[in-house]
């Protein structure tokens, strides 16, 4: 059970320094993710995306959109 406190507190405290940051840039924790899958996976379709970066394919239009719109993409 430690093991798993320790573990639960270290992916809060790295989640938290992610977040901050990604402060002021417009960005939340998806993006980065979908632009290094990108990187090694070029030419990749909205389903093969959110398969390889685990976010929920309905999901993935709003987040591909708004990194267009924010000229990631």
């Amino acid at each position: 059970m430690e093991f798993q406190n320790l573990l639960t507190t270290t992916h809060a405290m790295h989640r938290k320094y992610v977040m901050k940051m990604l402060e002021g840039t417009g960005l939340t924790r998806e993006p980065p993710k979908v632009l290094r899958y990108l990187d090694k996976h070029d030419g990749s379709n909205q389903t093969e995306i959110a398969s390889g970066c685990f976010i929920e394919t309905a999901s993935m239009t709003s987040l591909l959109n708004g990194m267009e719109e924010n000229g990631l993409i």
